[in-house]
């Protein structure tokens, strides 16, 4: 896939626009690791996609998978607390009008990403 900078990945995503270009983007949750690519050059291997019947992807060959069973091990209520009381405070003394507070969770299914995409 064709990671960049989050520099340079500001600079594909101007451009592109400017240029009328549609593109699609993936930043990751720590902003390491972006990825920009114009849509004529996803590998639909890789990247599938339906933004608004726009996609990369044959309907009929997709599988459909009747049930999928997704575990979650998210972050210890008491280690959330800690982060999620930091916000309200801000947000009480008019430090913030919009706050998106995200952590890491891992998680197992019993299915492949393409399988839950269908």
């Amino acid at each position: 896939m064709n990671k960049v900078s989050c520099d340079s990945a500001i600079e594909k995503m101007n451009f592109y626009g400017k240029s009328g270009i549609p593109f699609f983007f993936i930043i990751d949750f720590e902003m390491e690791k972006p990825v920009v690519l114009p849509l004529d050059e996803i590998d639909n291997d890789k990247i599938i996609f339906d933004m608004n019947g726009i996609r990369n992807f044959d309907i009929s060959a997709g599988s459909i998978c009747s049930h999928v069973d997704i575990k979650k091990m998210p972050m210890p209520f008491e280690a959330y607390l800690e982060p999620f009381s930091y916000v309200q405070d801000c947000q009480r003394n008019g430090d913030s009008w919009l706050v998106n507070l995200t952590s890491p969770t891992e998680i197992t299914m019993n299915a492949g990403l393409r399988e839950v995409f269908f």
